[in-house]
């Protein structure tokens, strides 16, 4: 976010020096999360609209510095295990299976998030819920993004935002997680579309967001606390015998994930 919030906007036209910090900041977010990636485009976009306006002289530097930004991106992903573990698991499940998969995954990820609560930490709720806050969140969503876009046009941050659900449109796992990079925007279109079409949901709708969060927040910080118990209390269960065997804390009670394990102990 801090990276486009120096390229520049509409309202406030970039600088070299704020674009090439808005650059820097991209590279150093591709290098701690490949989804940093997403920033490439809308910075190539503040570059190219100021190129089209600037000077001679300053379209060189413009044109060099977007393609040098090009570059270390493409560097950064291709030395990190980013798209040979998602060539793994569309081997191993089947990308037909999976590309029928993913859009399921997401809409329950975006209900997990309207609703602020982890699914599996709410198993006697039925799934359809999280289904069903997820298409609610998905048109908000789009609906305040159409709104944006036609009422001062396309700017970098919904460039942003359109590569994010790209990436998210093929990323072939489960979880809510992925999309925190993307979440501030969203929470912003949903905002905007719930001013126009129902101003007084917001605020009751926040305040039952911050009280969810709460109790996720006390959840989480329950759960740091767990110390050997952390296995039996973490996620669904499913990675258990995986904890057990990295942690050595408990008897593993079922198949053992020895990638699980070696990811685990390497984050120790």
């Amino acid at each position: 976010m801090s990276s486009l919030a120096l390229a520049g906007t509409h309202s406030r036209r970039s600088r070299p020096g704020r674009w090439l910090a808005a650059a820097a900041l991209a590279v150093t977010a591709i290098a701690i999360r490949r989804v940093g990636v997403a920033l490439v485009p809308p910075l190539v976009y503040v570059a190219w609209t100021e190129w089209r306006a600037d000077t001679t002289g300053r379209r060189i530097a413009w044109a060099s510095s977007a393609l040098l930004l090009a570059v270390a991106a493409t560097w950064a992903v291709a030395r990190t295990s980013t798209l040979s573990d998602a060539s793994y698991i569309y081997r191993q499940e089947g990308a037909a299976r999976l590309f029928g998969e993913i859009p399921f995954f997401r809409v329950k990820e975006l209900g997990e998030l309207l609703l602020n609560v982890p699914a599996a930490k709410l198993s006697f709720v039925p799934l359809a819920w999280f289904f069903a806050a997820g298409v609610i969140a998905a048109t908000l969503v789009i609906g305040g993004a159409y709104i944006v876009v036609t009422t001062r046009g396309v700017d970098a941050i919904d460039i942003y935002f359109v590569v994010c659900a790209a990436i998210l449109s093929i990323w072939p796992t489960d979880d809510a997680r992925f999309f925190m990079p993307v979440l501030p925007v969203l929470a912003a279109y949903a905002i905007v579309a719930m001013r126009r079409l129902m101003p007084r949901l917001v605020t009751a709708c926040a305040c039952a967001f911050f009280c969810a969060g709460i109790a996720a927040l006390a959840y989480s910080t329950w759960l740091t606390f767990s110390d050997a118990r952390f296995p039996d209390r973490y996620g669904d269960a499913t990675l258990r015998p995986s904890y057990c065997a990295a942690f050595a804390s408990c008897v593993p009670n079922g198949p053992v994930d020895t990638r699980a394990v070696s990811f685990i102990r390497e984050l120790r």
